[in-house]
């Protein structure tokens, strides 16, 4: 127990002992790696990294393996010195490791050849799928690092050489879009631009038209939603009361959500703002395949409900949040 208590006070006002030097490897005209022996946890659980003066980073205490950092953005042919300073939990630091000086590689003679003309696939209202042919690089000793993926002449990405295709989201519907690679070797020699891919990404309706039907048994529900949502909700007014549950931001009002599916579960309005209790044993969702999102719930979930339910689909998330108007059902 006086263990647990000293490690999760920290040491308190005791300073940690200066790591270990560490040692470079991988050193390559534009960055290295640097390693470490880890101090024994818990008096220790990060360090500070230092280039000369400057501090460039933070690393967690990786005990009982050794600590590593990754140097990037350095310059060929340049000599320069790194150190390591322990951090405890107290915040308190202590002092240089011995410090270790490094002369990174010289630039290579030759760039790599350019990459293939990427390929565009995949191509929806917010993302698209890039593919691309390997470059090579021709200099002894010197390989393609990574592959630099520009947006319009604006670098938006950088990838390892062993990957030469990525999804990239984040775009706009109804919107075009210019695409290039370029391959980087380890010494920072970067080859031209390879071949532009143009795209125009689809501008679709953001939802379909919504279907509820409501019998003695059953409750369904039925929407497509065309663009990416994190959640897909379904508000169910079951008692066709706006002065009860939960009220829907709807243009019009007039929808007061005693029930809400969210995703794959079905939740109870507490009747206080946005406060909801999960339905146990509830799991709606049937399918949601190419985006058309079905669900059904058996009336026997739904207390006090009444013949005529009213409901409003939503998605919100990733994509700009949609409404859909509201839709009343009656049970036949």
């Amino acid at each position: 127990m006086s263990a647990q208590f000293a490690a999760a006070k920290g040491t308190g006002g005791a300073t940690p002992a200066a790591p270990a030097t560490p040692t470079a490897s991988q050193v390559k005209a534009t960055g290295l790696r640097l390693s470490w022996t880890s101090a024994a946890y818990p008096g220790v659980v990060g360090y500070d990294v230092y280039q000369g003066s400057t501090k460039i980073g933070t690393e967690a205490n990786f005990t009982p393996n050794a600590t590593i950092f990754e140097v990037e953005g350095l310059s060929p042919s340049t000599a320069y010195t790194f150190s390591i300073r322990a951090r405890d939990k107290a915040g308190n630091t202590s002092a240089a490791s011995a410090a270790v000086p490094v002369t990174t590689a010289a630039k290579s003679a030759t760039a790599p050849t350019v990459p293939g003309t990427p390929v565009a696939s995949e191509v929806g209202p917010t993302s698209v799928r890039l593919t691309w042919t390997a470059s090579t690089d021709a200099d002894s000793g010197d390989h393609v690092d990574f592959y630099d993926i520009f947006q319009g002449g604006v670098r938006i990405l950088s990838l390892p050489e062993s990957v030469t295709t990525a999804h990239f989201g984040g775009l706009s519907g109804g919107q075009g879009y210019s695409f290039t690679v370029k391959a980087r070797d380890t010494t920072g020699n970067s080859s031209a631009a390879s071949g532009a891919v143009s795209i125009t990404t689809p501008n679709p309706t953001p939802i379909g038209t919504p279907v509820a039907a409501l019998n003695a048994t059953t409750a369904t529900y039925t929407l497509q939603y065309n663009l990416p949502y994190d959640l897909h909700l379904v508000f169910i007014d079951t008692d066709d009361n706006p002065a009860t549950g939960y009220t829907v931001p709807v243009p019009g009002g007039g929808v007061g959500a005693d029930y809400m599916i969210q995703n794959g579960s079905l939740h109870r309005s507490t009747g206080t703002g946005w406060g909801w209790t999960t339905v146990s044993g509830m799991s709606p969702l049937i399918s949601s395949s190419g985006g058309l999102y079905q669900w059904s719930v058996p009336t026997s979930a739904f207390t006090g409900a009444g013949t005529t339910h009213k409901v409003v689909f939503n998605g919100t998330g990733t994509s700009p949040e949609v409404y859909s108007a509201v839709l009343a059902v009656t049970k036949n």
